[in-house]
């Protein structure tokens, strides 16, 4: 167990962590309509997500990148992950406003991702604006300016949505008892199902009825409107009592869950109109059926983890055989990728890792805020919230950065052997992780 989840006795001279006042008086039994709007902003952010990961690879590639580099661009992901969350946690920690800590953050994350959305779907008509060369050189050089401003929206995207990511994850564990934690992410988890639902549902429709923007400009748009939404629904709902410091201060990273963006990058740079759209649309489809067997599982949840059980177990031991399982089915599913050669049994095994994936974003963190909402851990541990989940969010990032790296390489030797399965390669290595973490789960508890 990390240590900053290990109760510490207090010593005689305390930290300005330590004298921190930590508000206490939270409602035992929050009502389901405050736990709803609490996590709604969730189900916003992962329209924005479903969209991206849906849609992004192929995004890019339509603006002239090599399919075997668009990897090393989603390295940016994770990244942000590992460098910004943390300091984003941090900073939270320490934010005194009236707005309150997290609500602030969100807030400028919020308008930050909107933003940098904007500039990287609407990549290629800013680079026809900002690069003017002679007729013969047009092509390439608008093609270069395309993807340098889409990487950059890109990074800003990911940047922007770090805390808005831990200010909603935070806000769950800050208002949230100790008992109430397994219902609160279950509520989060569901809203991520129906955020998925939203944005795979408008991305399998026929979208390209308007000549001046294309389809993905219009997700963009119906992502935007879903995360401003949300986001003001659950700011305005939650209340954050300001925390405040008796001494001075001390001087002081997906989901996510299962990566399937790597899948995406099957569409060929050489495709037509017709297929390029058919193909997009059929993915979008996919993680449809995907986001619904998610839904399902998180509303199952709580039924599979039931009360008297946590009670008589605990949360962490009881969580572990539903995570053994779906370590294990995940690992199933993407074996059988690398044999499978009907497009529909195909897409069968991507929607069946729904299950697993919902259980990934619900489990872990409902662990973490029976940890951190208990008795014994308030104080310096409740005072560095947004760290810890920052950390927590380290150890899924560091991963998806060698899985992109790997993936990479195995696209690149793909091309060079001149096969069309670098795709099922990645899928298939992607088994391996998943069986360790299953062994090391039935052996020693949770991996």
């Amino acid at each position: 167990m990390p240590p900053l989840l290990v109760h510490r006795p207090r010593h005689t001279q305390s930290t300005p962590w330590q004298q921190m006042e930590i508000p206490k008086a939270k409602s035992p039994n929050l009502s389901t309509r405050y736990l709803l709007l609490m996590t709604c902003g969730m189900g916003g952010l992962q329209v924005i997500w479903s969209v991206v990961l849906a849609n992004g690879t192929t995004h890019i590639i339509s603006l002239g990148a090599s399919k075997a580099w668009t990897p090393l661009i989603w390295l940016i992901a994770p990244l942000c992950g590992i460098f910004v969350q943390p300091l984003v946690g941090i900073l939270s920690d320490r934010v005194e406003t009236g707005f309150g800590r997290r609500r602030p953050l969100i807030a400028l994350g919020s308008m930050g991702a909107v933003l940098s959305m904007n500039l990287f779907a609407w990549a290629a008509d800013i680079a026809a604006v900002l690069s003017r060369p002679s007729q013969s050189e047009t092509h390439d050089k608008q093609a270069a300016v395309s993807i340098v401003v889409a990487t950059v929206g890109f990074l800003a995207l990911q940047v922007s949505l770090q805390p808005v990511q831990m200010g909603f994850r935070a806000l769950v564990v800050d208002k949230v008892d100790a008992d109430q934690q397994i219902h609160a992410n279950t509520w989060t988890s569901c809203w991520i199902g129906v955020g998925n639902i939203i944005g795979h549902l408008a991305g399998s429709l026929e979208l390209d009825t308007f000549q001046s923007i294309n389809r993905f400009q219009i997700l963009t748009a119906i992502a935007c409107v879903c995360l401003l939404s949300t986001t003001i629904l659950c700011c305005a709902a939650v209340q954050e009592t300001t925390c405040t410091l008796q001494s001075p201060r001390a001087g002081a990273p997906r989901a996510r869950g299962t990566n399937l963006d790597s899948a995406q990058s099957s569409v060929s740079t050489h495709m037509d109109t017709t297929k390029y759209r058919m193909g997009s649309r059929l993915g979008s489809a996919t993680y449809l059926v995907f986001s619904m067997a998610a839904l399902l599982t998180n509303s199952l949840l709580p039924w599979l983890i039931g009360s008297r059980l946590v009670n008589a177990r605990g949360l962490t031991a009881t969580c572990r055989i539903p995570w053994a399982v779906c370590q294990a089915l995940f690992a199933l599913c993407m074996c059988l990728q690398v044999v499978v050669e009907s497009w529909i049994v195909s897409a069968t095994l991507i929607a069946c890792t729904g299950i697993s994936w919902a259980m990934v974003q619900g489990i872990p963190f409902a662990v973490i805020g029976e940890v951190l909402a208990t008795d014994d851990t308030k104080g310096e541990h409740k005072a560095q919230m947004g760290a810890i989940l920052g950390l927590h969010n380290v150890a899924i990032s560091l991963p998806q950065i060698l899985s992109a790296m790997v993936g990479s390489g195995l696209l690149f030797v793909a091309e060079a052997v001149e096969s069309e399965n670098g795709t099922a390669w990645i899928l298939g290595m992607g088994s391996l992780p998943a069986m360790a973490a299953t062994y090391f789960t039935a052996v020693d508890g949770f991996a």
